[in-house]
């Protein structure tokens, strides 16, 4: 079996298999295409272009006027493309629906663009069939499956990523610079893979022997081509610097920010989000020593100092980021995949070890689609009618499977029940994202907005919506704004559900139960405030 795989591995270019991994997703996810924005993409980058769309592209006021994310406003990714393509093609006159199939589309073809950069670069370093059964893995991967089935900044991410990183095992740093170029204009969690590129070239210009390649890289010319693309990098990481500055002039400090403090967010609660991930980066601290031993002794692989550096770029990078969220984890998994991979270089029957454990890696992905064996996340809620533990309805969680479907569709589905109440006198209470997905009818769940009132958080791209504290005045005996008005209220368990957005089992009368796989959601009136 390994000799028919290794022969089809000399066969299959990269090219031919990201053909076919882009196909295979086509025809598989095709069910999905229509699907309409889901948690970071609804609440950020189509909101954002919407915005963009509507105020003729004022990008200088979005940056200087609007609010940001966390603050309830459009700015959101003032420097990305990403939302400015989306508000180009609803400018032009595009229906929501079809720029959904476009973005579902392109995200597809940015995850086969990915599979193909890292096969391209697994099958040059490993022995046949490591490559194509490290591909295989990583395309089946749940959190990959779901990102390329959304329409998030990070897929395109993780493509650019993934290119820079083949041109720089080639040691093409012009081609290394163009593509962390192109991911710094999609997101600027880019700043890792650029901060990697320029430490690696310094590396070469400085030590070549450390990255194992004296022989190869120790001309002048060579030293001096490491010179230039560490300058490139250098201008680079100068352009993302001055994009900090100015979000931090013009509108608020990065949020969630604490010096060396994410580490302990990272490594006592969000690695385990998805237990392997979390494993496989303990087995990469564990190897790190030797690594370092490796390169000062001259003996390291180029291809191991580069997933080295850029595994340490990447945890210290997040080591300073107290939200870290599955999804960021998935611009390391082409690198992270590499290094477990070689982590058997050398090792006897390690063609046979690597395969069989790539082969098991797939078979557990496989059976993993939507998320069986990660943990749960309960909401804590109890409701008369549900028998048992109420899921959790967080979006950074179930984003790391194919289980983000059911509370898409949940929202789908309360979005049409609200429907059976009058919109001209209803005021629908509720939390994020169900605030955004019921108040901008571009986000493709309702036809048109709701009146929506907030209160933790209201938007203030939402011209329609009602004050909270207009709709209940303080006081022992609050009031509505209009005589006749019906409140409504939207709930659902997740992380944006505040005190006065969680479920009352002695204050709210139960109208309407939706639910999906463990999910729920509810339509409530407030009898204790009404």
């Amino acid at each position: 079996m390994l000799a028919k795989l290794a022969a089809l591995e000399q066969r299959l270019g990269p090219k031919g298999f990201g053909l076919v991994v882009f196909l295979a997703l086509l025809v598989a996810r095709s069910y999905l295409l229509a699907d309409p924005p889901y948690w970071d993409a609804l609440m950020g980058a189509f909101p954002q272009g919407v915005w963009l769309a509507e105020h003729g592209f004022d990008l200088a006021g979005l940056l200087t006027q609007e609010k940001v994310f966390v603050d309830g406003g459009p700015n959101v990714y003032p420097f990305s493309l990403y939302p400015l393509a989306i508000g180009a093609l609803l400018a032009t006159g595009v229906a929501p629906a079809t720029v959904f199939v476009v973005f579902h589309v392109a995200s597809l073809a940015c995850a086969a663009v990915a599979a193909g950069a890292l096969y391209s670069v697994a099958r040059a370093r490993l022995p046949a069939p490591a490559g194509f059964l490290l591909a295989i893995a990583f395309v089946t991967a749940p959190l990959f499956q779901a990102t390329a089935c959304q329409m998030s900044l990070d897929m395109p991410l993780v493509a650019c990523t993934a290119l820079s990183l083949a041109a720089m095992d080639q040691r093409r740093f012009g081609g290394a610079f163009g593509w962390a170029l192109a991911a710094l204009l999609v997101k600027y969690t880019a700043v890792i893979l650029i901060g990697a590129n320029l430490v690696l070239c310094v590396l070469l210009w400085w030590k070549p022997r450390w990255c194992g390649l004296a022989a190869e890289a120790s001309s002048p010319e060579e030293r001096a081509r490491a010179a230039r693309g560490a300058l490139l990098h250098a201008l680079l990481l100068g352009v993302f610097l001055v994009e900090v500055l100015l979000v931090a002039r013009y509108a608020k400090e990065p949020a969630f920010l604490d010096p060396f403090g994410g580490w302990k967010h990272l490594f006592l609660r969000r690695l385990w989000t998805i237990p392997e991930y979390g494993l496989a980066v303990l087995l990469f601290l564990a190897g790190l020593p030797l690594l370092v031993k490796r390169m000062l002794g001259g003996h390291a692989r180029w291809i191991q100092v580069q997933c080295g550096v850029f595994l340490v770029a990447f945890l210290l990078f997040y080591g300073q980021y107290t939200n870290t969220l599955p999804r960021y984890f998935l611009q390391s998994y082409p690198v992270l995949f590499l290094w477990l991979a070689l982590s058997l270089y050398g090792s006897e029957g390690e063609s046979h070890v690597r395969a069989g454990v790539l082969m098991v890696a797939t078979a557990f992905h496989l059976v993993n689609q939507n998320g069986l064996f990660y943990p749960s996340r309960p909401s804590g809620w109890t409701v008369p009618t549900v028998v048992g533990e109420i899921a959790g309805n967080d979006g950074y969680v179930l984003e790391r499977s194919m289980e983000y479907r059911d509370d898409l569709r949940l929202n789908q589905d309360l979005a049409r029940a609200l429907e059976a109440f009058p919109r001209e006198r209803t005021v629908v209470v509720a939390n994020w994202p169900l605030l955004q997905l019921l108040a901008v009818p571009e986000l493709g769940y309702v036809d048109r907005p709701w009146r929506t009132a907030s209160p933790d958080i209201p938007l203030s791209y939402d011209e329609h919506a009602v004050s909270y504290w207009d709709l209940y005045a303080k006081g022992a005996r609050p009031r509505k704004l209009e005589p006749d008005v019906d409140v409504v209220w939207a709930l659902t368990p997740n992380t944006f559900s505040g005190p006065q957005t969680t479920l009352s089992t002695a204050n709210d009368e139960l109208l309407v139960e939706v639910a999906r796989g463990a999910h729920r959601a509810f339509l409530v009136r407030r009898r204790g405030w009404e």
